[in-house]
C-alpha cells in the first residue's frame, strides 16, 4: 500500500518572494510590449525607456517553472518524511530494533488514492481562477469585437473548438483566449507527469527525472520542440520542461539537508540572472528554446537553492511586501493583461476627450517619455492593486471552496505554494 498524503507544510517565504519577482517581471514585459505597439515609428525618444531588462521580462515565466518543479518535490518529499516520523507510534512492538523506522515510507510510492488527491489539488488550484479571467478576457473581446476571441487570429468557424481548448488548457496552434494561459498548459503537463512519478518508490525519483529530461532532449534533437507548444508532441518535447526538472532536483538537494554556500549561491544566482536580463539580446529561435533555459533557468535554480537553504537556517529576512506580492502572484499573472488593456482604453479616451494641451500626456507615442512614464506607473500600480483585490475576494474564496469539496475527501494542504 502506498503512502497517504495527510501532513501539512509551513510556507517558504523565499518561494513567495521569488514568485512575486516573477510576476512583476512578466508585468513589466507586457507593459513594454503594449507601449512599443502604441508608439509612433518616429518616436525615437521612447526607445531608451523601452530597452534594457524590460525586454527580457518574459524570464519571469522561467522563474515560475523552476519554482513549480521545486515545490512539487519539496511538498511530497516532506510529506513522506513527516509520515515516516509519525509511523513508529503505530508500529507493532515486535518490530526488529535494527530496522530503520522510516525506511518503509521512503521505499514506497504514493497510493492511487493519494495521487488522485494530488492531481485534484492541482486542478482545483489552477483551473477556477483561470476560468474566471479567461471568461473576462472572452467578455472583453465580445465587447470590443462582438466575438469572444481575437478576430484577427480566430475565425468564427474555429471559435468553439478554440475556446474549448483554451478553457481546458489543451495545446493548440493559437495562444489561449487569455494569452498567458500558455504557461498553464505547461504547468498541467508537469503535474500529470509528476503524478506518475509519485507511484514510484521515492529512491527512484531522481532516476525518473533524469529519464524524463533525456526524453525531452531526444524530442528536441528530433526537431519536435517549438517556441510555443501547439501540440502534445511539441509540449512533451519543450525544453522548458528542463526548468521544472531542474527545480525538482534543487528540492532533492535541499531535502538532503545540503545547505552549503547559501549566501554565495544567492550572490551568484542573482548576478547571473540580472546579467542575463540586462545583456541577453540574442534574437532567433534559440532565444526561446535552450537559450532561455541556460540564461535564465540555470541562474534561477542557483538562486532558489541559496534562498531556500538560507531561509531554512533561519538567516534569511525578507520584507513583508515581497512575500505579499508573492501571495498575489497568481492573480497578478492572470489579471494584468486585462488591467493593462483597460488602462490602455482609458488613456485612448482621455487622448481624444481632453484639450490638446493635455492630451499628449495620455497619447502613447507622443514625443518624449512622459506619456510612457505615466502609462507605466498607472498600469503598474493598477495591476498590483487589482491583484490584491482579486486575491482577497476571488482567489482565496475559490481556494476555500475547492478545499471543502469532498470528491476525494482530500486532506492535502500545500502551504508551500500558491500557484
Amino acid at each position: 500500500m502506498g503512502t497517504p498524503i495527510r501532513a501539512t507544510l509551513n510556507r517558504l517565504e523565499s518561494l513567495q518572494a521569488m514568485r512575486g519577482l516573477a510576476a512583476i517581471l512578466v508585468l513589466l514585459f507586457h507593459l513594454m510590449t503594449i507601449q512599443r505597439e502604441m508608439i509612433s515609428d518616429d518616436a525615437v525618444h521612447e526607445l531608451v525607456l523601452l530597452s534594457g531588462f524590460w525586454e527580457r521580462g518574459y524570464a519571469g515565466v522561467d522563474v515560475f517553472f523552476v519554482i513549480s518543479g521545486f515545490v512539487m518535490v519539496y511538498i511530497t518529499q516532506n510529506l513522506l518524511q513527516k509520515k515516516a516520523q509519525n509511523q513508529p507510534q503505530n508500529q507493532p512492538q515486535n518490530q526488529p530494533q535494527n530496522q530503520p523506522q522510516n525506511q518503509p515510507q521512503n521505499q514506497q510510492g504514493y497510493s492511487v488514492s493519494a495521487v488522485f488527491k494530488f492531481i485534484f489539488a492541482r486542478i482545483t488550484r489552477i483551473f477556477p481562477l483561470w476560468w474566471v479571467f479567461a471568461s473576462l478576457m472572452a467578455l472583453y473581446f465580445w465587447i470590443s469585437y462582438q466575438m469572444p476571441a481575437d478576430p484577427f487570429r480566430i475565425s468564427r468557424e474555429a471559435l468553439i473548438p478554440y475556446l474549448a481548448k483554451s478553457f481546458l488548457l489543451v495545446p493548440q496552434t493559437h495562444l489561449p483566449v487569455l494569452s498567458v494561459g500558455w504557461t498553464l498548459i505547461h504547468e498541467m503537463y508537469f503535474y500529470w507527469v509528476f503524478a506518475l512519478i509519485l507511484f514510484l518508490p521515492r529512491r527512484y525519483c531522481a532516476h525518473a527525472l533524469c529519464v524524463w529530461a533525456i526524453l525531452v532532449l531526444i524530442g528536441f534533437a528530433s526537431g519536435f520542440s517549438q517556441n510555443m507548444a501547439n501540440s502534445i508532441v511539441s509540449l512533451t518535447s519543450s525544453l522548458l520542461t528542463l526548468e521544472f526538472i531542474g527545480g525538482a532536483f534543487v528540492a532533492l538537494v535541499v531535502g538532503k539537508n545540503w545547505r552549503k554556500y547559501a549566501r554565495l549561491m544567492i550572490f551568484l544566482g542573482s548576478a547571473l540572472f540580472i546579467s542575463a536580463l540586462l545583456f541577453y539580446t540574442h534574437k532567433g529561435p534559440s532565444m526561446l528554446l535552450w537559450g532561455r533555459v541556460i540564461m535564465f533557468g540555470l541562474p534561477c535554480m542557483v538562486l532558489l537553492y541559496g534562498m531556500v537553504s538560507l531561509e531554512q537556517t533561519g538567516k534569511l529576512k525578507l520584507p513583508n511586501w515581497s512575500v505579499q506580492i508573492g501571495n498575489w502572484s497568481y492573480s497578478l499573472y492572470l489579471s494584468h493583461i486585462l488591467v493593462l488593456s483597460a488602462v490602455k482604453r482609458v488613456f485612448a479616451m482621455l487622448d481624444t476627450s481632453l484639450p490638446e494641451s493635455f492630451a499628449p500626456v495620455f497619447r502613447i507615442g507622443a514625443d518624449g517619455v512622459l506619456d510612457n512614464l505615466i502609462f507605466a506607473s498607472v498600469g503598474f500600480v493598477a495591476c498590483i492593486i487589482f491583484a490584491g483585490v482579486s486575491y482577497r475576494y476571488i482567489e482565496r474564496p475559490l481556494m476555500g471552496l475547492a478545499r471543502k469539496q469532498q470528491i476525494f475527501k482530500s486532506k492535502i494542504t500545500m502551504k508551500a505554494e500558491t500557484k
